[in-house]
């Protein structure tokens, strides 16, 4: 056994590090680099007073705080300037992992020496609610209690979740829907889950709970939360769109115009623009409020249009179809006047998807691979990379863009590093059951949603809460 030594030598040296790191990005203070935090959203939260124990060196933070606040300080140049805030995958990051790890093996368990800082246990939380408060000793000192049993079976706990997190998520108990899964999605707020089937049906759950509410009569191809969570909009069957209450359940309006099946449907981040796509080889807009169609049909596809999507500031609408190819609209300028084309694969187009900086749009199509784009010059970053064994079905970002998802015909799902393309972890489904069409991430990005043509959706837990 290392002696009790190591671990404060390794962790003084540790801070001395981090702290090095912060000067070198502009040396940014605390409150910045919180507020920071707090602005990218998702896992990222950096409390001053964790950041100071931190820096100081006076305990060894968790896995999850640790690697927050090193995205967080690489999110900043050597002038102190903003820049992205790096993926999880980012090579820059696997120093600091292995650095972690390497101490949290020589932490000491059991009482410290009196006289000795605090530390925090591997895995644990920085200041969990059911451990007391350190009390002090008669001569001044601090002294650490050993661990409740409860508090250390759940550092146990914390410790395999985070070993699953790692080779790509922990699967929930199943729902099993007894028709096939085609659509997928959240509403905003995450409090409801929707799935379209091919008994012509929409389904909605709680993602939680796993409750289910009265079905809805949906054909299986389009479904939609509008940004607001109050409507939710679905293929009527033929040709037309119903827009829903999610309240209740009740049908508002229907928009009819295709002249074929509706195939897909977006709701603009600003929930103004409802866009809908279909096997008429046209995409179309409206104004869900009243339920108007607004202008003519999008034209320039040659095929029936399968993919659809915004982008975050809503000034692009990108669709992609049968014809192999991807139409990026440029809506502020002219609604209908097309931007640029992209020649996306050579078959299918069967998912578009922004990241959520806007900087990235990712295709996924027939040929079973997943490009990246610049939506700005519409030219290629990077390499196709193969991701699916046939076609793959669906590409979706997570909400802080750090993940990439993807389905397939090959019944796997995927995760991948969309910075560089490179896989992350092990496939969540290995390719063992049928085709999976339906993909989604919780708005909050922790869970995962996948619907399979064997009826089942699935949810994995990918992220901390």
């Amino acid at each position: 056994m290392e002696p009790h030594g190591s671990f404060e030598e390794g962790l003084a040296a540790f801070a001395a590090d981090l702290r090095g790191l912060r000067h070198a990005r502009g040396s940014r203070s605390y409150r910045d680099l919180a507020a920071r935090a707090a602005r990218t959203g998702g896992d990222l939260r950096l409390p001053v007073a964790t950041q100071s124990d931190v820096f100081r060196g006076k305990r060894l933070p968790g896995f999850d705080t640790l690697m927050a606040l090193v995205r967080v300080l690489y999110a900043y140049d050597e002038y102190g300037r903003e820049v992205p805030v790096p993926p999880h995958g980012a090579p820059a990051l696997a120093p600091w992992r292995t650095r972690w790890r390497a101490l949290a093996a020589l932490q000491p368990a059991g009482p410290a020496r009196p006289g000795t800082p605090p530390h925090t246990p591997p895995h644990a939380p920085d200041d969990g609610p059911d451990e007391a408060p350190d009390r002090p000793s008669a001569r001044g000192d601090t002294v650490v209690r050993p661990l409740p049993r409860a508090a250390a079976a759940r550092s146990l706990a914390a410790r395999a979740f985070e070993e699953a997190l790692r080779d790509g998520g922990v699967q929930l108990p199943p729902l099993d829907a007894g028709a096939a899964l085609f659509r997928v999605a959240f509403s905003p707020d995450g409090s409801v889950l929707g799935a379209t089937t091919g008994a012509g049906t929409a389904l909605l759950w709680d993602p939680v709970t796993r409750r289910g509410r009265a079905p809805m009569t949906a054909a299986a191809w389009a479904l939609a939360f509008s940004p607001d969570g109050g409507s939710l909009a679905t293929a009527r069957g033929g040709r037309g769109i119903t827009l829903w209450n999610v309240a209740d359940g009740s049908a508002r309006t229907t928009l009819a115009g295709h002249r074929g099946a509706v195939k897909r449907a977006a709701y603009a981040p600003d929930g103004q623009l409802l866009a809908t796509a279909g096997a008429d080889a046209t995409v179309r807009l409206w104004d869900p409020a009243v339920g108007a169609a607004l202008g003519g049909p999008l034209t320039g596809h040659q095929n029936e249009v399968v993919a659809l999507a915004f982008s975050p500031d809503g000034s692009l609408l990108a669709s992609g179809g049968a014809d192999r190819l991807v139409w990026l609209w440029d809506l502020p300028r002219r609604r209908g006047a097309p931007g640029r084309l992209l020649r996306a694969g050579s078959g299918t187009v069967w998912a578009v998807a922004f990241a959520p900086d806007g900087r990235t749009l990712v295709t996924a199509g027939a040929d079973g691979t997943v490009r990246r784009w610049d939506p700005g010059t519409g030219r290629p970053l990077g390499d196709p990379v193969l991701a699916h064994l046939g076609d793959a079905y669906e590409a979706v970002f997570s909400p802080d863009g750090s993940l990439l998802a993807t389905a397939g015909a090959d019944g796997r799902v995927r995760l991948w590093d969309p910075g560089t393309g490179e896989p992350v972890g092990v496939p969540l489904l290995d390719g063992s059951g049928p085709a999976v069409q339906g993909l989604a991430f919780s708005p909050d990005g922790t869970l995962l949603a996948a619907g399979g043509l064997d009826g089942v959706l699935r949810r994995w837990i990918v992220g901390p809460g």
